[in-house]
């Protein structure tokens, strides 16, 4: 009886292990906190057609991937009260709606095909690192030159050159996201120049032809 106990909990471990990660307004920021993972998450609502549609294809991506360490398959019901929050804020419109981070990235919006080969074809080209262990033929001259000198490292020389990768990261990500908003006053500033000058110009046009059809 122990043993079919045993036996049991492990099928359960592994069916749910393989499973979609399930997210919301509670576990969101939590889940995906980690940039040394990457993510392919789709956002739904359970009454659109097409998000039916690829759900079989969903968590069978999800199982192909459930043993890699690199990356995890998740989803959001936007219609939730827990998952429209997130949704709002990623900024999703229509469904289903596709989106990756690559390791150390921000979220970008997938708009290739829904079935499994095509979605495990975007993973492994586009999401998953070109050069990890165990796929060292992926990688150049200067990454297998990183590799080998990493193996060599002591467990706390790789921890602190873990700290300074990922606040170099943080970094990197905060510049990206000021250069952007930065550029975005700047183009509602020149936004606003344009149409003042525009709307001067409209008005001088209208008096002209007004003019010239007494």
């Amino acid at each position: 009886a122990n043993v079919m106990r045993g036996i049991l909990l492990l099928c359960i471990f592994a069916c749910a292990h393989g499973n979609v990660v399930e997210l919301n307004s509670t576990n969101f920021d939590e889940e995906t906190s980690n940039q040394s993972v990457s993510w392919f998450i789709k956002f739904y609502a359970p009454w659109c057609a097409h998000s039916n549609a690829m759900k079989k294809d969903w968590k069978d991506l999800a199982q192909k991937y459930s043993d890699s360490e690199m990356i995890r398959i998740g989803e959001v019901d936007c219609i939730s009260d827990e998952g429209r929050p997130v949704c709002q804020r990623v900024d999703v419109h229509g469904f289903p709606n596709l989106k990756y981070r690559q390791v150390g990235g921000w979220w970008e919006t997938y708009l290739g095909g829904r079935d499994l080969d095509t979605l495990s074809a975007f993973v492994e080209s586009d999401i998953l690192p070109k050069c990890m262990r165990g796929s060292e033929h992926k990688c150049s001259a200067e990454e297998t030159e990183f590799v080998q000198s990493m193996e060599k490292m002591s467990d706390k020389e790789r921890q602190e050159l873990e700290d300074k990768l990922e606040v170099e990261l943080k970094q990197i990500n905060e510049g990206h996201i000021k250069f952007t908003h930065e550029l975005e006053e700047t183009f509602s500033e020149s936004k606003r120049k344009l149409d003042k000058i525009k709307n001067a110009k409209i008005f001088q046009l209208s008096l002209l032809q007004e003019l010239a059809n007494k």
